[in-house]
C-alpha cells in the first residue's frame, strides 16, 4: 500500500490545526448568507457563489481550518452542512455596521433538516433565477426572523418573499412559501390558509405584508398534485404549488408552477407545471 492510500483523509469534522484563511469578499458573502440561514449545504453554497461544487468545498474546508465555521454531519452518506461560527459572526460585525441577528443552526436530524433544506433549497433557486432574469430578491425573512419579530403571532410563514422585476419595478410581487415535506395532512394546511385568509383582511396582513399568493414548495409533483385535491376552490387567499425538482431551475420565476385548479379541472401532464411568477399563472 502506498503512501497516499495509507495517509488518513481529514474528518469533517475536526478541523486541521494551525490553517488560517486570507478572507476575501466572497468569503464575506458566504459567511452572511450562513448566518441568515442558518446552515447550507455544500450544493446551495457552490450554486450561489463558486459554480463548481469541487471549488466550493475546497474553500470551505479552509473556512472551517480557520474557526470561521461550523460544520454538521448527520450521517456519513449525507451531504456537510455548514454554519457560521462564533469567530465567523465577530468578522461579520466588523464588515457590516448592522450584521444580521445571529440565529443557532438547526437541529440536523431527518426531520428538521428536510423541511430546513427544501426551504434553503427554494431560497437559492430564487437567488439564482433573479440574477438570470433581471428580478431583485429585495426580501426574504425565513420563519426565524419572523418568529423573533413576534413570537406570538398566530400565522408565521415558512418565509415572506418580495420580489420586483425590472420589466415591472412599479408591481412587487409579495409571497408567503410554504415549505411542505408531505408531513402534514390537509386539514392542517386548511387551517392554516384560514388564517391567512383572516389575516389578509386586516390592517396589517401577514407581518405588514399583503402576500399576493401562498406558494407551496412541495418535494414532488406527486405532493403538490394531492394537495391541489383538498385546496381547489377552499382559500380565498391564491395558492400556488411549485414542486421542487420543477422550479430549482430558477425558483419559478418562469417555469415550474400551477395551481390547484389547474391540476384539477384541466389535468395535462405536458402543460402542467409549465407555468411561471413572472409569466403570469391563471
Amino acid at each position: 500500500m502506498n503512501a497516499s492510500r495509507r495517509a488518513r483523509r481529514a474528518s469533517r469534522r475536526e478541523r486541521i490545526r494551525g490553517r488560517t484563511a486570507r478572507l476575501r469578499p466572497r468569503d464575506v458573502d458566504v459567511l452572511n448568507a450562513l448566518l441568515r440561514m442558518r446552515a447550507l449545504r455544500t450544493r446551495d453554497i457552490a450554486r450561489l457563489f463558486f459554480g463548481a461544487r469541487s471549488t466550493a468545498r475546497k474553500r470551505l474546508r479552509q473556512l472551517f481550518d480557520a474557526g470561521l465555521v461550523r460544520v454538521h454531519v448527520c450521517s456519513l452518506a449525507e451531504e456537510t452542512r455548514y454554519s457560521v461560527s462564533p469567530l465567523g459572526y465577530r468578522l461579520l460585525e466588523q464588515a457590516y455596521d448592522s450584521p444580521p441577528r445571529y440565529f443557532a443552526p438547526p437541529r440536523v436530524d431527518a426531520r428538521q433538516a428536510s423541511h430546513h433544506d427544501l426551504l434553503v433549497s427554494y431560497w437559492t433557486a430564487l437567488a439564482v433565477g433573479g440574477r438570470e432574469n433581471a428580478v431583485a430578491l429585495e426580501l426574504f425573512r425565513p420563519e426565524w426572523e419572523l418568529r423573533s419579530a413576534d413570537p406570538h403571532a398566530e400565522l408565521i410563514p415558512d418565509a415572506l418573499a418580495t420580489l420586483r422585476s425590472s420589466a415591472a419595478p412599479d408591481r412587487p410581487l409579495v409571497l408567503a412559501v410554504e415549505a411542505d415535506t408531505g408531513t402534514e395532512r390537509a386539514h392542517v394546511i386548511q387551517r392554516k390558509l384560514e388564517r391567512y385568509d383572516s389575516a389578509t383582511g386586516t390592517a396589517r396582513g401577514v407581518f405588514d405584508a399583503k402576500p399576493d399568493a401562498v406558494l407551496f414548495v412541495v418535494s414532488t409533483e406527486r405532493r403538490a398534485r394531492r394537495l391541489a385535491v383538498h385546496l381547489h376552490g377552499y382559500a380565498r387567499t391564491p395558492v400556488l404549488l411549485g414542486p421542487l425538482p420543477n422550479i430549482l431551475c430558477d425558483g419559478g420565476l418562469t417555469t415550474g408552477i400551477s395551481t390547484p385548479r389547474q391540476l384539477v379541472e384541466q389535468p395535462s401532464p405536458e402543460g402542467d407545471f409549465t407555468s411561471g411568477l413572472l409569466t403570469g399563472v391563471e
